[in-house]
Formats: C-alpha cells, sequence, structure tokens
C-alpha cells in the first residue's frame, strides 16, 4: 500500500468516526429530549439510516475477509442507501406541504405511509438486486 493509500484510508477511518460518533450523539439527545415533534422523529429516521453508511464501511473494512458479511453488505448495503435516498425525499415533501403550501394534514399519518413506501421500495430494490445477481448468465 502506497503512502497515498494510507493517508486516504486513515482519512476515511476519521470521517466514518466522526459521522458515526455525530450520529450517536444525536440519538442519545433525542432520546433524552422532552418534546419530541413529528419532524424530529424523521431526523431521526434519516439519521440513523444515513449512520450505516459509516459504520458499514467500518465493518467492511474490519471483516473484509469475511465472505458471509461481504453478501450482507452487497444485498443490503445500496438498498439502505436507496431508503436513506427516499426518506430524504419524504423529510423534503413534508417541509413543501407545511412551510409552502401551509397544508395541515396528519402528520403520524404521513411518517407512517412514507416510511412504509420507502420501505417497500428499498426491500423491492433489495430483492431484485440480490434475484438479479443469483441468476445465471
Amino acid at each position: 500500500m502506497s503512502h497515498h493509500d494510507q493517508i486516504l484510508e486513515t482519512i476515511a477511518w476519521i470521517t466514518n468516526g466522526i459521522i458515526t460518533l455525530a450520529s450517536i450523539v444525536f440519538f442519545l439527545n433525542f432520546t433524552r429530549a422532552q418534546n419530541k415533534t413529528y419532524a424530529s422523529y424523521m431526523v431521526l429516521i434519516l439519521n440513523m439510516s444515513d449512520m450505516t453508511f459509516p459504520l458499514m464501511s467500518i465493518l467492511t473494512e474490519l471483516f473484509k475477509s469475511s465472505i458471509s458479511f461481504n453478501e450482507f453488505n452487497c444485498a443490503f448495503g445500496p438498498s439502505t442507501y436507496r431508503f436513506s435516498l427516499y426518506w430524504s425525499t419524504a423529510i423534503a415533501y413534508f417541509v413543501f406541504l407545511v412551510v409552502k403550501k401551509k397544508i395541515l394534514f396528519n402528520p403520524r399519518r404521513f411518517i407512517l405511509y412514507a416510511l412504509i413506501i420507502c420501505l417497500l421500495l428499498a426491500g423491492l430494490f433489495c430483492i431484485m438486486l440480490v434475484y438479479f445477481s443469483c441468476q445465471p448468465y
């Protein structure tokens, strides 16, 4: 491994550690908060899904010789990324409805439906990824 590669790997470890630590701190602050709004729950879900990226990167480095972990990561890593994108879109739409359109609606129902839709889409992506990667050529 070259000196340049070692520097890049060290930077990756540091940034992944900082992101993971910040996500854990947010989670702990969320659990201690007295008033939890629907928006804070939406950010919590996004925070947890985004935390999977640095965690998977750290675990991949620690278990790079484990074939079963690599298969797990290949199946669920991209799906987690998709979920995070879908959930970010749901948050943006939620904010648009509330701030721009000034539409009053049941936020609990919105979060529940958005969560189900995002999980279904990410799950469908995972199923397609696993199905097509296991097909003979």
